[in-house]
């Protein structure tokens, strides 16, 4: 266990804002845990500590009284819920002095298994210590400067890639070639905003000037874990011999910079694909998307408070119909399904997703007040929350079967 205070100082800082980003993203922790620069920092430490949470959770046999089923509720109620300590210590019966003694355990628990989990058997630094900066030594010397960028910061990928098509467009007609970016969804990459545009346009100089085709494209494709940016020319020309190996050592210079910020770059001259082939991939940072289909505003409001800070969006729908176009249309991580609606009802909606070849993979979990979870499951639910929902079975049915769904292919 750790040598001094710091780290259950630190702990108890982060439990308390665990649904602030911002105030994660400055937390001690982050370096304790050593967490990777490539990925944001407040989304993987609140990950970790809601995992260590429900760690701590006893067996289901676990008499309700016992200290560790009472120091796992404080855990669950106080941080992971966001109640207060007067809501809590009411909730479960106790007094002033019983809760802040039961409250300092829950942290010595949680403290004993991060320690286990991170073999934190040194002296943890103080609250000052800060994320340590990759050696700059990995980088050349004309891009030194990406080193004093922000790690953990984002970028609207469509926002930089309208203003990286309009800054070239006088390059393309000089060249008398067009370069075309398909509509691209409002998606955000774990990614500098500064690096994706001078590695973009690093691409579409290089395929500007070299390519023989008239025609430059860029296709953006995204999950809710990957995006992936394609620059390539849609004809069949194949790169002049003496412009290919130009072409991709120009290029090394772009895949430096996006692999120091733990993304990907690949291109080829493979005439199947055009004269000029390159792929960006770097992790999304967008919002899981939640599809709730449920016309009962009591509900839809529980749901909402429910996923508050957590890393899902809710997409809303009363309307059963609408709600099979927009689940084709957002592809969400999971369907939160209400069974008795007017109309058209749940058993309806259920079997036509699963008919339908975009949204027959996702997985749709039924909710209702009554037990049908046999029923749901035989119709292709993944599945089954009995209504009045608490949040941690939401959440957990989340966890569990809202996983992003697949990349989808070029």
């Amino acid at each position: 266990m750790p040598a001094n205070d710091a780290f259950q100082n630190a702990l108890r800082d982060a439990l308390n804002h665990l649904y602030d980003p911002d105030r994660l993203r400055t937390s001690p922790l982050a370096h304790i845990f050593a967490l990777p620069l490539s990925s944001p920092l407040a989304a993987q430490l609140q990950q970790i500590l809601l995992e260590s949470i429900h760690a701590i959770q006893p067996p289901p046999g676990e008499p309700a009284a016992s200290i560790r089923r009472r120091v796992y509720n404080i855990l669950q109620l106080r941080y992971e819920q966001q109640f207060s300590q007067k809501e809590v210590a009411s909730q479960m019966g106790l007094g002033v002095r019983q809760y802040r003694r039961l409250q300092q355990a829950a942290l010595q628990a949680l403290t004993l298994h991060l320690s286990e989990q991170f073999d934190l058997t040194q002296p943890i630094p103080g609250p000052t210590a800060v994320h340590p900066t990759p050696p700059v030594a990995e980088l050349p010397e004309t891009l030194q400067w990406i080193s004093k960028l922000a790690r953990d910061e984002t970028a609207r990928v469509d926002y930089v890639l309208e203003d990286v098509a309009r800054l070239v467009g006088p390059l393309a007609r000089r060249h008398d070639k067009s370069v075309r970016l398909e509509e691209a969804p409002p998606v955000s990459g774990a990614i500098h905003p500064m690096v994706l545009r001078q590695a973009l346009l690093n691409l579409l100089n290089a395929a500007i000037l070299h390519s023989a085709n008239d025609e430059i494209v860029i296709r953006v494709r995204a999950d809710y874990r990957q995006v992936k940016i394609a620059i390539f020319n849609p004809g069949a020309q194949q790169l002049s011999p003496a412009a290919a190996p130009v072409m991709l050592s120009e290029l090394a210079i772009a895949q430096t910079m996006i692999h120091y910020f733990g993304g990907d770059l690949s291109a080829t001259t493979d005439a199947s694909m055009g004269d000029f082939y390159a792929e960006l991939r770097c992790r999304s940072t967008g919002l899981t998307p939640v599809l709730v289909v449920d016309d009962h505003m009591d509900t839809l409001e529980l749901l909402q408070r429910y996923t508050a800070g957590t890393p899902y969006t809710l997409i809303v729908v009363n309307n059963p119909q609408q709600a099979l176009e927009m689940a084709a249309m957002h592809l969400p991580c999971a369907i939160l399904l209400d069974v008795m609606m007017p109309e058209m009802d749940g058993w309806e909606v259920l079997t036509r997703l699963k008919q339908d070849e975009r949204t027959a993979h996702l997985p749709v979990l039924v909710c209702t007040i009554l037990d049908q979870s046999e029923l749901a499951m035989s119709l292709g639910a993944s599945g089954f929350l009995r209504k009045p929902v608490t949040r941690q079975a939401l959440l957990a049915a989340l966890g569990v079967h809202g996983a992003p769904p697949a990349s989808e292919s070029w």
